[in-house]
């Protein structure tokens, strides 16, 4: 990959969109949207460090989570706090438990679907 294909791939990671990252690099929005669509090696070095600012976001978020359940718990624990401030505290817990319940059993189910399709192809 050349020093402007390099550029514009470090733009892209770095900017919020394509049109900033065009112009932080200096090229124009169709020649980084090009790179993307058109050139392979642009394309799987832009999705590969996507993947990974992704994955390093998730770790972060992974190893908060247990603190801010933590901190949540805490809240509504704690009998001098008000009540609205108890109730939010215990809404925020129960609606992402329900979302971490549903995603979990859509991930479970996606993995017997896979492993039935991979059965099939066998």
């Amino acid at each position: 990959m050349n020093a402007a294909k390099e550029q514009a791939l470090a733009a892209l990671l770095t900017c919020p969109t394509i049109r900033e990252a065009a112009r932080k690099c200096g090229v124009a929005e169709r020649t980084i949207n090009g790179y993307i669509r058109e050139d392979a090696e642009f394309r799987q070095a832009y999705d590969e460090n996507r993947q990974a600012i992704i994955r390093e976001a998730s770790e972060r978020m992974t190893n908060a989570f247990s603190s801010a359940v933590d901190t949540l718990t805490e809240i509504m624990n704690d009998k001098e706090n008000n009540a609205a401030t108890r109730v939010s505290a215990a809404r925020t817990i129960i609606d992402n438990g329900m979302k971490l319940v549903e995603v979990t059993d859509v991930l479970q189910q996606l993995h017997e679907i896979r492993a039935c399709i991979e059965v099939t192809r066998r």
